[in-house]
């Protein structure tokens, strides 16, 4: 039974990949069979994609009958972005805007009767 997923990119691309097992391949394939099958279509390494479906990013372990994806079903994929760099001194605390858990430590509260007090409606 060949089964076909549609995979589509944010440029606008749709890619095919057919699942052609005996069986219905939705019971037995993972989502990370099907990046593992959208890499080298789409130029993207497995570890960066990600794959939504009706809005919901995938999770690799799961099957793809778990998010009722079909024969015909669109896939939409997106390439993870790595983000941060390197922290440069002009990003550290500047002028003790940023105060430290420590020094936070040190504030007192005072307890008060109206604090302790609890009402129920």
């Amino acid at each position: 039974m060949a089964v076909t997923v549609f995979l589509k990119k944010t440029s606008g691309e749709t890619f095919e990949i057919t699942f052609s097992d005996d069986k219905n391949p939705f019971e037995t394939a993972t989502v990370a069979d099907l990046k593992d099958r959208a890499h080298p279509i789409c130029g993207i390494p497995v570890e960066d994609i990600r794959l939504v479906y009706t809005g919901i990013q995938l999770e690799d372990d799961r099957l793809l009958s778990d998010y009722r994806i079909q024969h015909g079903s669109t896939v939409h994929v997106v390439q993870r972005l790595r983000g941060g760099g390197e922290v440069t001194h002009e990003m550290g605390e500047r002028e003790g805007r940023n105060a430290s858990k420590e020094q936070l430590s040190s504030f007192d509260a005072t307890d008060t009767e109206e604090s302790q007090s609890c009402c129920i409606f």
